[in-house]
């Protein structure tokens, strides 16, 4: 329940190729589908700390810190911090 409150409560604003989440509260698996221009290593920071991430080769592998890049997709899963985040692609 938790997982849906925050996927319907978090504010979410792109610009060009920044993300700015604003969560009221924090989640565990937050997971996020983006379509890019091009390939993309995204990068997460929340109150001044990158969150780290790592590259996966299938969605049945995509897990906290982690992300997947398919054509003009890309998928990116993070445990979700309360306030903002802003995810650059």
């Amino acid at each position: 329940g938790r997982y849906w409150a925050a996927k319907q409560l978090t504010s979410i604003q792109r610009s060009g190729n920044r993300v700015t989440l604003k969560a009221p509260f924090a989640t565990t698996r937050f997971t996020l589908r983006l379509t890019v221009q091009e390939a993309a290593v995204p990068t997460v920071v929340a109150d001044g700390t990158s969150i780290p991430l790592e590259e996966v080769k299938q969605l049945r592998d995509l897990k906290p810190g982690s992300w997947l890049q398919e054509k003009d997709k890309l998928t990116v899963c993070f445990d979700l911090p309360k306030g903002q985040v802003v995810l650059t692609v």
